[in-house]
């Protein structure tokens, strides 16, 4: 029982990591650049982080696997690493597709038809891949922090959502106006968050 309990502490602990600590956006800066755009255009946010959840999660189970398959052969270097990589992103990309098509009430399939390809194939979820292969976590830890690095992710695009609301207003320079005042907000997350966290990160 005391076993169960440490390694459901231990998951938990992960999981707030991956959300706080380990923000895949404010500590490593991956998938700037796809929630600069999110924030910009008129995607549905709480689709795209359905679909998003559902697409690192299911991206990092098959990486897991894949990874058993090849451990010991000479393709468990780097390169086929990366290959790996894109293949089981490729995978999770039509399978979450076709359940969002068959699944998901009409009127958000048009929406889930333009949120997948960002959904599934982004820097965020790849670097996740390499992390969660790079601390040898188990499957269950890989499914874990895929999961919450996904609800991190979507807690990053809501306060910049939210930070350019404030950001927009008639005092701002017209030089830091847009792009700039976002980057500049961006990097003040980012810096709190390290600073949470001192100079060496949990992972």
């Amino acid at each position: 029982m005391r076993a169960i309990l440490e390694a459901l502490g231990g998951y938990l602990l992960l999981a707030i990591t991956a959300v706080t600590v380990e923000n895949a956006v404010f500590s490593r800066a991956l998938g700037v650049s796809r929630l600069i755009s999110l924030t910009d255009d008129t995607t549905d946010t709480s689709v795209f982080a359905v679909l998003l959840a559902a697409s690192m999660t299911l991206s990092g189970g098959l990486y897991w696997l894949a990874l058993q398959l090849i451990s010991g052969t000479p393709l468990e270097n780097g390169v086929y690493r990366a290959l790996v990589a894109v293949v089981s992103m490729s995978v999770s990309f039509f399978v979450i597709f076709i359940l969002a098509v068959k699944l998901m009430p009409y009127q958000l399939v048009a929406k889930a038809a333009a949120a997948m390809p960002g959904a599934a194939f982004n820097s965020m979820v790849l670097g996740t891949l390499f992390l969660t292969a790079q601390n040898q976590m188990d499957l269950i830890g890989t499914l874990v922090f895929c999961l919450f690095s996904s609800v991190g992710f979507t807690l990053a695009v809501l306060l910049v959502t939210e930070g350019q609301r404030w950001l927009q207003n008639r005092e701002m320079p017209a030089a830091f106006k847009g792009l700039p005042a976002t980057i500049l907000y961006l990097s003040g997350l980012s810096m709190a968050v390290y600073a949470l966290v001192g100079h060496v990160f949990s992972l």
